[in-house]
């Protein structure tokens, strides 16, 4: 079982490498290329258990001008389908208008019309200049939800409508622009959401023929994203989960290996040679055994610049001296051996003898130790980035619960983002303790069960 464990996680390794590059990690840093995600969204399978159609995020593009003029003045149209038959309203709509004209500034309105046929006005704005021109660009991303003339324009249709009004920091845009018409969409703390086809649209009334509408999209962000759902700044957790597999295994085998052998070499010469080079090398083990290890690893993590590179050698450095007193006991056992004696009479030199008798005997021992060690680099590792001094560049298990953990996620009850790294750790972890406690009982028979 942990074998198979091991051999679906390195293949998921090389197909996270394979499909999301560095480049792809480099993003996962910049928030900017998450605004369009909703944030704190659980995965779209949450759903399930809510017991409720919640929204997904649409994107809206592609639409149609439709341009006239009347008497020397120039209007174009454009409009945006939005189908919505789920059971509350979205958390965000983001709107990008692309405007570009000559002179006078263009008049944009923005509005939104119901499946009912009932039309609101969103925004009205005259475009701005940009420097340098003629032709001036306007370029405007609207956050209908929380625009304070949004809101403006949704108490004044409240008032024209139903005659009631709300103040602008307690009304409603979402309730407004996707609850059916009533006059409790004033201050309702739920509605029930008008489903059917929703069409957003743009009005420019333009000063000149070459004045037009060169962009315009929106983004209806959902209340569920993807597989694992979203953290507080709109970051795809699929990406960092994904991302945080080849680095563990990285750090976890690596820095095993590395451990180990230098525990093997160092345990191995100490034993054999009793005398002054086994004194010092047992000496120098056993100073660093009594280091406190983790204090040791933020203090050195705090000065030097964080990185994997730099974790591995360290967790290395000192995770050796454990692996160098079960070596040594080895190493002690077997040149008590007949024929480690019978080679010396022949006339064979220590190194070959270290390398023929005495290396052999813990190699099975060495195979072990380095799976059983591998959970412990990785919780290690985790550990220190938890503490926010890991690699900032990589995304890392133990990041994405530091991340959590500045966020308040388990207060706020953002469950996936911290079950998921969580278990994800567990079942790696879980993987090499399986093998290596398979290779344990293989290598010392007395361990094994009685069947």
């Amino acid at each position: 079982m942990g074998l198979a464990l091991i051999v679906i996680f390195i293949l998921l390794s090389v197909y996270v490498v394979i499909a999301y590059p560095y480049q792809e990690v480099v993003k996962w840093n910049d928030v900017r290329e998450w605004s369009n995600n909703p944030p704190t969204a659980p995965p779209f399978w949450a759903k399930v258990f809510s017991g409720r159609d919640l929204p997904e995020t649409q994107v809206l593009n592609g639409s149609v001008a439709r341009r006239y003029n009347v008497e020397g003045i120039y209007f174009e149209d454009r409009v945006l389908d939005l189908s919505y038959t789920y059971d509350e309203a979205p958390s965000e709509i983001i709107v990008n208008l692309d405007v570009t004209f000559q002179g006078g500034a263009p008049l944009i309105e923005v509005s939104w019309t119901k499946p009912s046929g009932a039309t609101i006005t969103v925004l009205r704005e005259a475009a701005e200049r940009s420097t340098g021109g003629p032709p001036y660009n306007f370029n405007h991303r609207l956050y209908v939800f929380i625009d304070q003339e949004v809101k403006t324009n949704m108490v004044d249709y409240l008032l024209s409508r139903y005659g009631v009004y709300v103040p602008t920091g307690s009304v409603s845009v979402a309730n407004i622009l996707f609850g059916k018409d009533s006059p409790s969409l004033a201050n309702a703390s739920s509605i029930d959401i008008e489903k059917g086809i929703y069409q957003l649209k743009i009005h420019l009334q333009a000063y000149d023929v070459k004045d037009a509408i060169t962009g315009f999209s929106a983004v209806v962000k959902g209340k569920v994203w993807g597989w694992m759902g979203t953290d507080i700044w709109g970051r795809d957790l699929l990406i960092g989960i994904l991302w945080g597999t080849p680095v563990a295994l990285l750090i976890g085998a690596l820095t095993s290996v590395l451990s180990v052998g230098i525990g093997m070499v160092v345990g191995i010469v100490s034993g054999f040679y009793e005398g002054r080079i086994g004194e010092v090398l047992e000496r120098i083990t056993d100073f660093f055994y009594m280091l406190p290890v983790l204090p040791l690893l933020i203090f050195v993590s705090f000065i030097l610049r964080p990185s994997i590179w730099v974790m591995i050698p360290l967790l290395s450095l000192f995770g050796w001296p454990g692996i160098a007193k079960t070596a040594r006991s080895i190493a002690l056992q077997v040149k008590q051996e007949t024929y480690v004696e019978a080679a010396r009479a022949l006339g064979a030199s220590n190194s070959w003898i270290l390398i023929h008798h005495i290396a052999p005997q813990t190699l099975p021992f060495s195979f072990a130790n380095i799976a059983l060690s591998v959970p412990g680099y990785i919780f290690t590792e985790a550990s220190i980035s938890f503490l926010g001094l890991g690699d900032p560049v990589l995304p890392t298990w133990g990041k994405i619960l530091g991340d959590a953990q500045a966020s308040g996620a388990t207060i706020g009850g953002y469950w996936w983002w911290v079950l998921i790294p969580g278990v994800m750790i567990f079942l790696v972890a879980i993987s090499f303790a399986l093998l290596g406690n398979a290779l344990d009982r293989i290598v010392a028979p007395r361990l094994r069960r009685r069947e």
